[in-house]
This record gives structure tokens, C-alpha cells and sequence, in this order.
């Protein structure tokens, strides 16, 4: 299996060394291939890949299918699972949500001998045609979207019938802490069921949803009375199709959610506002991005629309936006989402054989909210996602799974790293500048800070704050001009902001 390091050029280096969004830097972005279509495995390479997840550790988890038609499920740095391994059983194709756990066990959704069926490492859970115990009198018809966390539980949303051969006549959301006993399966809701005064329906595929690391928290798009959409989270629901949003429009349509373990949660859509803006994602049920917004002096085209978002245990989100082949992926705090940074933009070249030279072009993200989630951000400094790449020079695009990373202090390998907790550094504006640059910042908790600048030789240019600093949002100008008041030149500075030990920077570019 080919496996591309990291490789950090001088300049990227220096910006290493102080933090920051690797992308921001000029030129190719370095990048991890961890695997892309035609890579061997085994006497077969590979053909195709979905979606990548995440567990605690940062691990890799994801399933596809190889030349040969085998199915696998990869965990970490290869795969755990290959279909041939457990012939007679034919187990075959999958879709592309699936979950691994901090031992790799799996969980995916495969056909088994032409069903359709859930499949760990244990073996088959559950597989259509089974009567289902917790419904008696019902069989099961389809079982989809499963995810698993950490500690190896699985949620995912299956089908019912009167018969094993019948049609699906209500849905339901089901989970097991023990994915060896299928007897352990329990009844989280199913359609009929009352939220809120609202009543969940029977034949909406409510696939889009998400459960906390720890367990204690999930979160779900609901399709309930008159074919209205609604966020439920916990028990009660926090958005509804129809309610204002507090922006002078009203909720019209929810595309995906996710929740950490502290239970703040971002969901996506669309309101009944003007169509230039409709497009929106919203962090605790406040909307913070919208279609036509600028950020990290990108702005989002009108007609866009939501892809996907992820939140991790740390606060931080990865988000798409996306129409045809313009396609965006941006990495910020949850309160601040406006203040993200651009991390991938479809036309951005990568480098990923150490010689700073580009070797792709990122033609593609592959994935979209109706087949489940697409981006599931861990805390170990890194965004994988599952893009198309065209060789620089010429030649066909190929599918892979690229490891970004977006935290300086994150491992090559994103094992046992070192992430900012408790600062963050905005995106300075404007950039490029000519008189003066508006350096923003925040902080969780009061801490001692120095926010500092250099220049592209790693020499100190300018100390701007150095004490202590309350939380909340900090702004600080800079004029351009050196510790003795002299202008710098037009060039390349980095501003680096530090706080109990905990380092991070940006590039900002000063013009005439």
C-alpha cells in the first residue's frame, strides 16, 4: 500500500513551527494520500471508497470495494475486514456510512447472500427478513447509515414489515452496546411516536443524524407531522420548520447535525429567506454561516449549498459547501464559524512526494448529506476527506482519501498529538493589507498571551499584546511597522499568538 507522508517545505516548516491552517500557505498544500483507487490489497487493488470516520484515537475507519468485487472495511492503516474471508457467506458492496471503534471493531451495511444486513466484526447483526423482537409481528426490511463509537456501541435506523418479504411500513432508530448479541438491540423511537407534540412519521427515512463519542448525547432530523422538518436533540426538539430563526427568516429545511460529547451540536439547511441567502449552518441553534458570506476571504458563491458538518470534543468544526465542482472545506471554532479558515477549495493543487512541487489538482469532494455523513472531525489536528485528484501533467482522476492537517501541533500520523485547547487565532483582515492588518483572537479562559509578529526569516518583528487577556474575542491592530516604528517592507509575516505553552499562527502578506 503506497502511503504518503506529510512533507513540509522551508516555508510551511516555519509556519509549522508556529501553528496554523497548513493551506493557508502559497503554492501546493502539503497533504497525506492515506489510500486512492488502484492501490493494492492484497492479490486485488483498490476500486472504490466511502465516506471516512473517525474514532477517539484519530484512527481511520472506512469500507469499499476492490477490483475484484471483494468488500472491505479498512481501520486505521489497512483493512480489518475483507469479504472473501468469510466465504460461503457472501458479503458484498455497502454503503458509505460505517462506523470503527478504539479497538478497530466495525460496523457496516452490507448485502449478505443478497440481503441487506449489518455486519461487525462479530459477524452478521441483523439481516432482512429477521422478525424483530422488540416489534412483534414485524420483520426487518432494510438497515442503514449505522455508526459506532468508541466504546463499540452502534446506533443506525432500520425498516419494518408485517412479512419477511414485505414492503417497509415504518422506520425506526435502533442501537446495542453489544454488537455480538443481536438480542441486545434496543428501541430508541420509531414512527408514530410523539416529540414535542409533533408525531414522528412513519414512512420519512430521518437518516440524518449523529451520537455524542460518549454516548450521552444524539441528534436527528426528523420528519414529523405534515411533512415538516424538525431538529431533535436529547429528547425534545431545538429547531422547527416554520419558527423564526432569530435572523428575520424561518427554518425551512435541515440537511445534516452533529453533537459532541459535551452536547453542543451544529446542524445545516435552508430558510424561506431570500434564495441568495438561504443556505445556512448553525452551532447551538444560532445561525453563523451563511450562502454569500465571506470567509478567510472566500466567499460563498450564491447557489451553494450545505454538504456536510462535524463537530468535535474539542469545539472545532470542519464544514463543506458545494455546487457541481466548486466545492469548499473550511476548519473553525463553533461559537466563531465566521472567522473559520479555508482548509480545501476544488482547483487547489496538493504535494504529496516531498519535493514541493504539485502533483495533484483537487477536482472533486465526493459525498453529500442524503447518503450520510461525509466528514467526522476527531481532535487529533487532521481532516481526512474523500475528494478526486487529477495528476498535474495530464492523465485520468482517480478517488482518494486525504489526510489535511489543521493543527501545527498535531503528529504525522495523528496518534498522540498535541492540539491547541483554549485559543484559537481568526483570520486577519483584510489579507493581503497595505496600512494596516486587524489581528483577531480568542480565548476561553483568562490566560497570559503574547501575540507577536515575524518575519518570513523566523526574526522577530513586533510584539503587539504581552499580559494577561480575559475570554471572549480580542482584536489588535497592527500599522505594519517594526518595534521602533519603522515601516516593514512588502513581504510575508506571521503572526504568531502563544498561551500557556499552546502556540499558533497565521500567514498575513503586506503589500505596497
Amino acid at each position: 500500500m503506497r502511503f504518503a507522508r506529510i512533507w513540509i517545505p522551508a516555508l510551511a516548516l516555519l509556519l509549522f513551527a508556529f501553528g496554523g491552517i497548513v493551506s493557508s500557505l502559497a503554492g501546493p498544500i502539503p497533504a497525506e494520500i492515506v489510500v486512492k483507487a488502484g492501490d493494492p490489497v492484497g492479490s486485488s487493488t483498490v476500486a472504490s471508497m466511502g465516506a471516512p470516520f473517525t474514532n477517539s484515537e484519530g484512527q481511520l475507519g472506512f469500507c469499499g470495494s476492490l477490483a475484484d468485487d471483494e468488500s472491505f472495511v479498512w481501520c486505521s492503516t489497512g483493512p480489518v475486514f475483507l469479504s472473501n474471508s468469510v466465504l460461503p457467506i457472501i458479503v458484498s458492496g455497502g454503503e458509505s456510512t460505517m462506523g470503527v471503534d478504539d479497538s478497530c471493531g466495525f460496523i457496516f451495511s452490507p448485502a449478505v447472500d443478497g440481503k441487506d444486513a449489518l455486519y461487525t466484526q462479530y459477524g452478521v447483526l441483523v439481516k432482512k427478513g429477521d422478525p424483530n423482537p422488540l416489534l412483534p409481528g414485524r420483520y426487518t426490511t432494510f438497515s442503514s447509515r449505522p455508526i459506532m463509537l468508541p466504546n463499540g456501541t452502534c446506533w443506525w435506523m432500520g425498516g419494518s414489515a408485517t412479512t419477511p418479504t414485505g414492503t417497509t411500513t415504518n422506520r425506526h432508530c435502533f442501537m446495542t452496546d453489544d454488537p455480538s448479541d443481536p438480542s441486545s438491540i434496543v428501541l430508541v423511537f420509531s414512527g408514530g411516536d410523539v416529540i414535542g407534540g409533533k408525531t414522528i412519521s412513519p414512512a420519512a427515512s430521518n437518516f440524518g443524524f449523529w451520537v455524542s463519542d460518549n454516548g450521552l448525547h444524539h441528534i436527528h432530523i426528523l420528519t414529523m407531522d405534515a411533512g415538516t422538518y424538525n431538529v431533535y436533540l436529547d429528547g425534545g426538539l431545538v429547531a422547527k420548520q416554520g419558527d423564526p430563526t432569530g435572523q428575520g427568516d424561518n427554518w425551512k429545511v435541515f440537511d445534516g447535525v452533529s453533537v459532541n460529547n459535551a452536547g453542543n451540536y451544529v446542524f445545516m439547511g435552508g430558510t424561506d429567506g431570500p434564495t441568495d441567502r438561504a443556505a445556512f449552518i448553525a452551532y447551538n441553534g444560532a445561525i453563523k454561516v451563511r450562502e454569500g458570506d465571506t470567509i478567510d476571504g472566500v466567499t460563498i458563491p450564491v447557489g451553494v449549498t450545505t454538504r456536510w458538518a462535524s463537530i468535535n470534543n474539542d469545539n472545532y468544526v470542519a464544514f463543506m459547501w458545494g455546487a457541481s465542482t466548486d466545492e469548499y472545506l473550511f476548519y473553525g471554532y463553533g461559537p466563531y464559524l465566521a472567522a473559520s479558515n479555508k482548509v480545501l477549495h476544488t482547483g487547489d493543487s496538493i504535494d504529496v512526494d516531498n519535493d514541493s512541487i504539485a502533483d495533484y489538482t483537487v477536482t472533486d469532494f465526493n459525498g453529500g448529506p442524503t447518503v450520510g455523513p461525509n466528514l467526522d472531525l476527531a481532535t487529533d489536528g487532521f481532516i481526512h476527506v474523500d475528494v478526486d485528484l487529477t495528476p498535474i501533467g495530464g492523465g485520468a482522476a482517480v478517488q482518494a482519501i486525504l489526510r489535511l492537517p489543521v493543527s501545527s501541533t498535531a503528529s504525522v500520523d495523528g496518534r498522540n498529538s498535541t492540539r491547541p485547547r483554549g485559543i484559537y487565532l481568526l483570520a486577519s483582515r483584510p489579507n493581503p493589507f497595505n496600512s494596516g492588518i486587524t489581528v483577531g483572537y480568542l480565548l476561553s479562559d483568562s490566560a497570559p498571551v503574547r501575540l507577536s509578529v515575524y518575519d518570513v526569516l523566523g526574526r522577530h518583528v513586533r510584539t503587539l499584546v504581552d499580559g494577561i487577556e480575559g475570554p471572549g474575542v480580542h482584536m489588535q491592530l497592527w500599522d505594519g511597522a517594526s518595534s521602533d516604528g519603522s515601516p516593514m517592507p512588502a513581504g510575508t509575516y506571521f503572526i504568531r499568538l502563544e498561551s500557556d505553552g499552546v502556540s499558533v499562527a497565521q500567514k498575513v502578506i503586506r503589500i505596497e
